[in-house]
């Protein structure tokens, strides 16, 4: 395969040049099979064995590439001003009386958390942030004791920890007196906290990887780490191997200087390498798939 000019896949006993057209046509295929107005980007990688990389080659973000199959499209990319986004953190905190997970916030909200995420870095900034816009404009806020600000760490604000409980407190932060170290938390199945570290990355995906289509083969302690199969066709039940590095961060994958032509998909908790040329998956951005 690596003689061929193109970037191909194949389709039944034929092989064809991946386009812009074909994936659009993939994408309304796919659609009217799950019969939703709204693809995500996972459903579309698992079940037409097209690769992230040759949907960016065409389009700029997941949203444009449904947009062009006339498909219904979330807010992930739609810039608000401060303003609107702070009147509607207000109107819905104010509708289920004080703070509220990112998921349950996704349920009630007309705009989804990912637009805050994207204005203010993190869902915490976004409410410390919202604190000093309520403060600066004197609002009689009865939940402001909720809302986190520059001098706290309130880890249970973050999206991975949403699930633990919406009315957690961990407002009080603590010098550390040990070594021991956790990641957010997690509760998700057999996992309390976040990963924190490869080996984190490496059990997390051992728990999810039917889930997501992977079947794996052997796991080593050279590179690259994983040999599995993922599906290409769950109609055909057709297979193809893939070759896996694991990283906290996939900007680790440079900073390793692993050689990419080595390697098919880098597995990682966090993606934060923008211009990464292999495909990425991002645990992440997807355990909130899975647990809904």
């Amino acid at each position: 395969m690596a003689t061929l000019r193109h970037q191909v896949f194949r389709i039944g006993p034929k092989f064809m040049e991946i386009t812009k057209e074909l994936i659009v046509e993939k994408i309304r295929e796919i659609a009217k099979e799950t019969g939703k107005s709204f693809l995500s980007r996972r459903t579309f990688l698992s079940e037409s064995g097209i690769s992230q990389r040759n949907v960016l080659k065409y389009f700029n973000s997941w949203n444009e590439a449904i947009a062009s199959a006339g498909l219904e499209t979330k807010d992930f990319d739609k810039s608000y001003e401060k303003e609107e986004l702070f009147e509607n953190l207000k109107q819905v905190f104010e509708a289920v009386d004080g703070t509220c997970s990112t998921i349950k916030f996704d349920k009630i909200s007309k705009i989804s958390h990912y637009p805050y995420r994207k204005h203010f870095d993190s869902w915490r900034n976004a409410l410390v942030n919202f604190k000093k816009w309520l403060e600066d404009k004197n609002y009689d806020y009865p939940w402001m004791a909720e809302l986190p600000d520059e001098s706290t760490g309130d880890a249970a604000l973050e999206e991975v920890s949403a699930s633990v409980s919406d009315e957690a407190d961990f407002k009080r932060q603590w010098n550390s007196t040990t070594g021991n170290k956790y990641g957010s938390f997690l509760n998700f199945r057999g996992l309390q906290h976040a990963p924190i570290n490869e080996q984190g990355v490496v059990f997390l995906f051992g728990m999810v990887c039917l889930d997501l289509g992977f079947i794996v083969e052997a796991v080593r302690s050279s590179f690259p780490d994983c040999e599995a199969k993922r599906r290409i066709d769950s109609k055909k039940d057709h297979w193809e191997k893939v070759r896996i590095e694991f990283e906290y961060r996939s900007s680790n994958f440079r900073d390793h200087g692993h050689n990419p032509a080595k390697c098919d998909l880098i597995v990682c908790w966090e993606h934060d390498w923008k211009e990464c040329s292999l495909e990425v998956l991002e645990l992440k951005g997807v355990l909130s798939e899975l647990k809904s």
